[in-house]
């Protein structure tokens, strides 16, 4: 081959690695093609999830973005336009997004972890069913999932690849999910079909244990509840519920109950958890189900913010929505697993104990028991015979 043989050959690998990377179905693969119809103050620094053309955009104090950390080079050939994905967490503190990715009615789900300058990309689970959300406690390194095919929630850990261990079981079907990693606490929403459709959301500590349920009122019960969201600025718990056109808001045990009317939140495209509330220091907002836009209320006031508009190219509707500020990812001096796990092999649990303190507590794999100490992993004997 002669060098100018050469030269045009990888010419056109070139050209058709573009286009593999940039267009699906005859449409382009980024689908963050983000901008604000007005300018605003205090805009947030923002992630945004898409579907159809499914995408990671992230826009920070600028008024547009292109950038999608989902379409990339190391696994283009794994995304299909059926791709769904959801679960949009962030670790502040290294630079690292945690989300999920499954086809579409099909019960496989893979649990990926990409740094934002792309340096580290992985994947971090890979399981035969069907993740329906997950949530992260970014000072233990654990993620929270729900499958759905199992019934289960389960924690992973970001860093290490242990199997996962088993939180939750035996529940009603579970959708959202929130936690206060620096108050302990666990929160979820349980979907029951006894003596009627009862939706409720319920409180637990980080290990699973201790579970409460809020009081709502039979009303509310019979609407579901699309996302749950902790405001770590006032240490408060917002909920949609979109066949009631409202948000409301408690403090940490499910009193002080404060409601926003006539607000139109988006109810999820195929995930009915899916992430559609985020909040920040002054404004919560909300994907808005009536355009492809996220729109923004005022906290103290509940005022609609009538300036602030972002919206997204029609053929990319955005699913989920995380504003994100390292501040907001605090974590508190006398947390038992801020390091080396608190002392566990494994699996470290931050619980509440006496008078808002914190206290460890050590779990392991699915196919560990802990040992004696109440800190090692050792591997379950098999049964004789």
């Amino acid at each position: 081959m002669t060098y100018k043989d050469w030269r045009l050959k990888v010419m056109v690998i070139n050209i058709l690695v573009t286009i593999s990377e940039f267009t699906v179905n005859g449409y382009s693969t980024n689908g963050c093609e983000l901008r604000y119809k007005k300018h605003v103050d205090d805009k947030p620094n923002f992630f945004l999830m898409t579907n159809s053309l499914p995408g990671i955009c992230r826009i920070q104090h600028e008024d547009n973005s292109t950038v999608n950390y989902h379409v990339d080079r190391k696994y283009a050939e794994q995304i299909r336009p059926e791709t769904v994905i959801g679960g949009l967490n962030y670790d502040a503190r290294n630079g690292t997004i945690l989300y999920w990715a499954k086809i579409a009615n099909v019960d496989h789900s893979r649990l990926y972890k990409v740094r934002l300058n792309d340096s580290h990309w992985q994947s971090v689970l890979d399981q035969d069913d069907d993740f329906r959300d997950m949530t992260y406690d970014w000072i233990s390194k654990n993620l929270y999932i729900i499958m759905g095919v199992r019934s289960l929630m389960v924690a992973v850990n970001a860093e290490n690849s242990w199997n996962p261990t088993v939180v939750m079981y035996d529940r009603s079907q579970l959708t959202s999910l929130a936690v206060h990693p620096n108050k302990g606490y666990l929160f979820f929403v349980e979907t029951s079909y006894w003596f009627g459709v009862q939706n409720k959301i319920c409180r637990a500590h980080l290990d699973g244990s201790n579970v409460i349920e809020f009081n709502r009122t039979g009303t509310d019960l019979r609407y579901y509840i699309a996302s749950i969201v902790v405001d770590f600025y006032s240490d408060r718990l917002y909920w949609s519920v979109p066949g009631m056109d409202k948000i409301q808001h408690s403090n940490l045990n499910g009193e002080d109950v404060g409601t926003i009317g006539s607000v139109r939140v988006y109810s999820g495209q195929l995930d009915l958890s899916s992430r559609t509330l985020a909040v920040s220091k002054h404004y919560v907002y909300y994907r808005s189900s009536e355009a492809n836009t996220v729109r923004r209320i005022e906290k103290t006031s509940e005022m609609k913010d009538a300036d602030y508009e972002l919206v997204n190219i029609e053929a990319a509707p955005i699913t989920e929505i995380m504003a994100f500020t390292y501040k907001s990812q605090k974590v508190r001096k006398d947390h038992p697993c801020k390091e080396v796990r608190g002392g566990c092999e494994k699996y470290c649990f931050a619980v509440p104990h006496d008078e808002g303190l914190l206290k460890r507590v050590c779990k392991c794999s699915f196919n560990d028991v802990l040992a004696t100490n109440g800190v090692s992993c050792v591997k379950k004997r098999q049964p004789m015979g």
